[in-house]
């Protein structure tokens, strides 16, 4: 049975951690070009855009227009109309990294650099967006983008430490044979490796969670104004629940590993022979 649970443990659990390492880095990196559906906030606001109609007349070049009159005889002269203001939408999507707008009268999309530290306010600017919409969005995320990136590099590391170890177990004869000796130790480094990753994840995912949140419904108050939490969210909390999930079977492993446990479970094998020869030489 404790071979059984082994071999569950080291089959199952590197799949599941890659699982979640692709989740989480998805929704970090998102929104992109190519992943625009992916954000941790989506606001929609109608911005006051300058629209130039050119118009164009013609006159005759003597200053009156015969009936019989050529068009090549003409000067062409063109007419600007005056700027108009126009409304038009735009679709902004918020991330860790940075943002993304679309410009729904013309479906164009584009992003910011990405940056531990982006500063959206340039942004609003850039698009003019109103001031009453402007006051009710976040400007800047202090540190939260980097704790979640630390929590993801992390994430990364546990997943090859669970690796090596999973394959240094399945082939214990091999050159990973030393892994299979010092099975306990990697547990732990493991386990260790994965709390302060899963502590630092949950930690800036919450904090980002309470300020897209806030947001959202100050937001939400501005006439003509849409405003939501993206499902970037929801892949960064399945992402930590997966990730949960390895440290768990983690500690069943740890103290399943535990050098006077092993030694329990040796002399138990031995003591189930001990008595099963006395049997096997009665029947001979």
């Amino acid at each position: 049975m404790v071979r059984l649970s082994h071999h569950v443990f080291h089959s199952f659990a590197p799949i599941v951690l890659l699982t979640a390492y692709l989740v989480t880095l998805l929704a970090f990196l998102a929104p992109t070009p190519i992943l625009s559906s992916v954000y941790l906030m989506h606001v929609s606001s109608p911005v006051s855009a300058m629209a130039v109609t050119p118009g164009r007349h013609y006159i005759i070049g003597g200053g009156y227009k015969p009936r019989n009159a050529s068009r090549r005889e003409m000067v062409k002269v063109v007419k600007r109309a005056p700027s108009v203001m126009v409304p038009v939408a735009i679709e902004l999507q918020i991330g860790p990294l940075g943002a993304c707008y679309t410009n729904v009268t013309s479906g164009g999309q584009e992003c910011q650099s990405p940056s531990f530290t982006p500063i959206f306010s340039e942004l609003y600017d850039d698009l003019s967006i109103p001031s009453a919409v402007v006051d009710t969005l976040v400007t800047q995320f202090p540190f939260s983008p980097t704790f979640l990136f630390i929590s993801i590099c992390l994430m990364f590391v546990q997943l090859l430490v669970i690796a090596s170890l999973a394959a240094g177990m399945h082939k214990p004869q091999g050159n990973l044979g030393f892994i299979a000796r010092k099975q306990h130790r990697i547990v732990r480094v493991a386990l260790i490796i994965g709390g302060v990753s899963l502590a630092l994840g949950l930690a800036a995912t919450g904090a980002l969670r309470v300020i897209v949140g806030h947001d959202v419904k100050g937001a939400e108050a501005v006439a003509g104004v849409t405003a939501e939490v993206g499902s970037g969210f929801a892949q960064l909390w399945a992402g930590y629940v997966l990730q949960l999930v390895v440290v768990l079977l983690l500690v069943a492993e740890f103290f399943a590993t535990r050098p006077g446990r092993r030694k329990q479970s040796a002399d138990a094998v031995l003591k189930t022979e001990g008595k099963a020869a006395p049997i096997l030489s009665e029947k001979a």
